[in-house]
């Protein structure tokens, strides 16, 4: 897996309430609470972004395949220099 070239299916901001299907490019109201949090959801997943409600920083959260999980991990490895 490419996390690089990967294009997502739809995007969810709940900060606007609003999904964008990236194919379509049709656009809809998502019927959960407002909150400060970015939804990237692609073929294999998503991934998450919001900021932190404590620090000054941001939290990442992520759904993939379990088949491609080794693949993320070392991706991961390969980028941050980790063992």
């Amino acid at each position: 897996i490419d996390i690089e070239n990967l294009t997502p299916l739809y995007i969810e901001n709940y900060i606007t309430q609003e999904s964008h299907d990236i194919q379509s490019g049709e656009k809809s109201t998502i019927q959960l609470p407002q909150t400060d949090l970015i939804k990237f959801i692609f073929e294999e997943g998503f991934i998450a972004v919001r900021p932190s409600g404590t620090e000054p920083k941001m939290k990442l959260y992520f759904s993939l395949d379990v088949e491609k999980l080794n693949d993320v991990i070392e991706l991961f490895r390969e980028k941050f220099n980790l063992k």
